[in-house]
């Protein structure tokens, strides 16, 4: 190989990393998108494991609500009252989330 093509595949290479990095935004110990707060003497059920995404594309500018959206998705695939343990991450022009997702228990 010539030396300008081992250069154009490490940059390949960089590049290909750079765009799947995982990068760890913010840990927090409970979200809701559907709850200010948690209600006095409420209980809640553990339902498992959760995750949301959101995306920009293009033409969006910043990344305000992005976090917000990334909750939203998760409460709506899971059904959840609050996420607790979450860990945000940054993927390229995602967020993600990780958490444990509980729902409120009725009386």
């Amino acid at each position: 190989m010539r030396k300008s093509q081992i250069i154009l595949s490490l940059i390949a290479v960089a590049f290909l990393g750079g765009c799947a990095m995982k990068t760890k935004i913010l840990d927090a110990s409970a979200v809701s998108m559907k709850h200010h707060y948690l209600p006095e003497k409420a209980k809640m059920k553990s339902i498992g494991e959760v995750t949301g995404e959101f995306c920009t594309d293009s033409s969006q500018e910043g990344q305000i609500g992005l976090m917000d959206e990334a909750i939203k998705d998760a409460q709506a695939k899971s059904k959840a009252d609050f996420i607790t343990n979450v860990t945000f991450y940054s993927t390229g022009q995602c967020v993600t989330l990780e958490g444990t997702g509980h729902t409120l228990v009725k009386k």
